[in-house]
């Protein structure tokens, strides 16, 4: 099962955060020799980011197309009702400058502002554009502008913050249009694709499934 994890930094405090859909979040400092479930009851969802000095965690089991924050500066504590409900299942979240992203199979949204329980919600940032999961959205660079890059469902995009996206696989496109099942890649399994971007090497990998492949064993860069 793959874990969304990010990094909580507040002033003197540091540890890592993990979260599994259906399991309870947990916390690793780097010096223990296991990870603790994180205090709070905080929910249990497949997405998370740090932005605004808060947690955010998205897509429970019950919830799917809901986003909850935690207190500011504490990811142990979670209120009731301190949600944003949006207009789809969530398929991943990554913060972007003064904006926390939220992507969804076929659009994009945003939460904007500085007071957690009144930020500005645009359902539908981009409409049309979505991504297949959210392992392959990555901060990173294109032609040294900050971006995020993700995959699609009909290829890969780096965003800017603005509403004009930049399709960066139109060399295989093929892949998405193909009419055999085994020329394409595993429309199946294109939600467990992943991607890392290496910024010493201005590279952005992923690894994904191809044809009837039951593994993301097919490397792109």
């Amino acid at each position: 099962v793959q874990t969304d994890i990010v990094e909580w930094q507040y002033e003197t405090t540091s540890f890592l955060i993990g979260v599994q859909r259906g399991n309870p979040p947990w916390r690793w400092n780097g010096a223990s020799a296991t990870a603790a479930a994180l205090a709070g009851s905080p929910p249990q969802g497949r997405w998370i980011s740090v932005w605004n000095n808060a947690v955010w965690i998205s897509n429970t089991s019950t919830e799917p197309s809901s986003t909850f924050f935690s207190n500011l500066g504490d990811p142990t504590v979670w209120t009731t009702d301190d949600d944003y409900k949006w207009d789809a299942p969530v398929m991943g979240n990554k913060p972007f400058g003064n904006m926390n992203v939220f992507f969804f199979e076929d659009h994009i949204g945003i939460l904007t502002g500085t007071n957690n329980r009144v930020l500005t919600k645009i359902d539908r940032f981009i409409d049309g554009v979505g991504s297949t999961g959210g392992f392959t959205i990555r901060s990173g660079k294109l032609n040294g502008e900050d971006v995020l890059l993700f995959h699609s469902k009909d290829g890969f995009y780096a965003f800017n913050g603005t509403k004009t996206l930049t399709k960066m696989s139109k060399p295989i496109d093929n892949k998405y249009m193909s009419g055999t099942t085994a020329s394409r890649w595993n429309d199946a399994r294109l939600d467990n694709a992943w991607a890392t971007y290496v910024p010493k090497l201005d590279l952005y990998m992923v690894g994904i499934s191809d044809g009837s492949d039951t593994e993301n064993g097919f490397l792109l860069t």
